[in-house]
């Protein structure tokens, strides 16, 4: 008969057995998904170098956000630093998307003191104004120009539109502006958003599309008239898990894209050209069905026509020569048209610092965008 202690013992191993045969298991199960899905041979490698990215990510927002204040505090000299660290923190919070069901993302909701979105709006100051009986509605759409990056609510195209319109006496009807201006949108994305509110919101008299870096700089994406993250979405629903490969949304973008081949300076431009085209007859089409009307503006970019490129203490010194090709293009286009309003030329030293980063605009630079849409606007405003 075995002893009490004997039988303790083989419990013991038989309990370490067990675990050590679950752990090789997991183990096996492990490696195999790492095979499959992860980068490099060895799972260390791919954790040095997930460790290596966590910190370039950290050390680089940092220095972005140090960069993001100091150009506030040169864009605002008379403001405050603490006013323009807060423009900054509250932009950070809001740099973030959220799923939309039909629109594939939207605009993350915050609600802070220089920093409003709620659903697809920005807070825009002043948002209604009120003059007379009838109201005048204008609707806003573009992408992260129009939206307002690095700027306040009251800093924004629509606010900026919106202010200058209550300081002009010819201006007898109430008005109320609507930011749907969503950063990362191309025109074709905006067109989408635009049919989807008019289910839901009351209709529009005018609406103002603000297009020309995204569907430019956001390429391969606008080639196909495809929002920014169907590439990865591909990727994902094929069963290639872009996240658990380690790779991020620009990766899984590239790698779907590259299937279709590159292509020259030439056919990117004729291409963009075309899809823009169609976009604007889509929006017409609309509009004639709703009874509103429509104005096209493209937009001022650091990569075209801009001699001070080199010399600005902020903007992008980057070149997209696409711009070259494409921009005549779109002037000769809107010269054919009577509801649009060719702004590519429009850095032409007037204002001193346009841009309050990169690419997006300064205060100054909205309130000019501003009132050259009223002006272009003209009697629509006062029917």
């Amino acid at each position: 008969m075995k002893s009490n202690t004997s039988i303790a013992k083989q419990t013991i191993y038989y309990t370490v057995f067990v675990f050590l045969f679950l752990l090789c298991i997991e183990g096996i199960l492990s490696i195999a998904f790492h095979y499959k899905y992860g980068n490099n041979r060895l799972a260390i490698t791919d954790l040095i170098v997930s460790l290596k990215s966590r910190y370039f990510i950290y050390t680089s927002g940092n220095k972005e956000n140090e960069k993001q204040y100091n150009n506030q505090q040169l864009i605002r000299p008379d403001s405050t630093k603490e006013m323009n660290k807060q423009v900054v923190d509250e932009m950070g919070l809001a740099n973030a998307f959220e799923f939309d069901t039909w629109l594939q993302f939207r605009n993350k909701s915050i609600s802070g003191r220089y920093v409003n979105v709620n659903g697809y709006i920005r807070k825009s100051i002043p948002e209604f104004i009120s003059k007379g009986t009838d109201t005048l509605r204008i609707w806003f759409f573009g992408g992260s120009t129009m939206w307002g990056f690095n700027v306040t609510d009251e800093e924004t195209i629509p606010s900026k539109f919106a202010q200058l319109y209550q300081q002009t006496t010819k201006h007898t009807k109430s008005l109320h502006v609507i930011n749907f201006g969503t950063r990362a949108y191309i025109s074709f994305q905006e067109l989408k958003l635009l049919q989807d509110r008019l289910l839901y919101e009351t209709q529009p008299d005018i609406v103002i599309f603000l297009d020309g870096l995204n569907d430019v700089i956001s390429s391969p994406t606008p080639l196909f008239r495809e929002p920014l993250y169907t590439g990865y979405m591909r990727e994902y629903f094929k069963g290639n898990f872009p996240i658990a490969r380690g790779k991020n949304i620009k990766d899984s973008i590239e790698k779907y894209y590259q299937q279709n081949g590159v292509r020259s300076i030439n056919e990117i431009a004729s291409t963009l050209f075309k899809n823009y085209t169609l976009t604007i007859k889509s929006v017409e089409q609309t509009g004639k069905s709703y009874g509103f009307h429509s104005l096209f503006v493209w937009q001022p970019v650091p990569y075209y026509n801009y001699p001070n490129q080199k010399k600005d203490p902020i903007c992008d010194k980057d070149s997209f020569p696409v711009y070259k090709l494409l921009n005549p293009e779109i002037e000769s286009l809107y010269q054919k048209m009577d509801n649009s309003l060719y702004l590519a030329d429009m850095l032409d030293g007037t204002i001193s610092l346009p841009f309050i980063d990169r690419v997006h605009y300064s205060p100054a630079m909205n309130e000019a965008i501003a009132r050259r849409l009223i002006h272009k606007l003209g009697g629509l405003l006062t029917k």
